[in-house]
Parts: structure tokens; C-alpha cells; sequence
């Protein structure tokens, strides 16, 4: 939390508690108004960090194209608490 801050998106499961960041990179042809929606695309990097209990369990880095990021159900569903 130091180094990287509040995560984007914290999921729980049965492999522990997930905090999840990441960035969403966009082209300029996504940026035209009106239409940027049907001609860019938009791709994303993610982080996403597993805790069992205090300790780490796994850290995965992965790049998603808009498609695979919508599908993953990484994106954030809920606030999340920003102390």
C-alpha cells in the first residue's frame, strides 16, 4: 500500500483476498468525439496481487485488450475504501 497505494478493485475469494490495479490506455483515434467509441480501441495493464492472510500468495502482471478486460470482471463493481 506504501509503494503503490489503494488498489483499483479489491475482490475476495476462496484463493484469499485479490487487490487488483490497473491502467487503461486509450488511442487518439478513441479520443474523437462521437465516433472515437467505433473506430479506437482501448487496451489495458493490470496488476493483481493475492493476499492469504498477511502474506502475499501470488503477483501477476497482465495486458488485456478492451474486450478480454470487460470480460475478466476486473474492472471496478463497487467503491472501494480509499484511506
Amino acid at each position: 500500500m506504501d509503494y503503490m497505494g489503494p488498489p483499483d478493485n479489491r475482490l475476495n475469494g476462496p484463493d484469499g483476498e485479490k487487490w487488483i490495479y490497473y491502467q487503461r490506455h486509450q488511442s487518439w483515434l478513441r479520443r474523437v468525439p462521437y465516433m472515437g467509441n467505433k473506430i479506437g480501441n482501448e487496451d489495458y495493464e493490470a496488476m493483481i496481487i493475492t493476499f492469504k492472510g498477511n502474506l502475499v500468495k501470488t503477483c501477476v502482471y497482465r495486458a488485456y485488450n478492451e474486450r478480454e478486460f470487460k470480460d475478466s470482471g476486473l474492472e471496478k463493481t463497487k467503491s472501494v475504501d480509499k484511506k
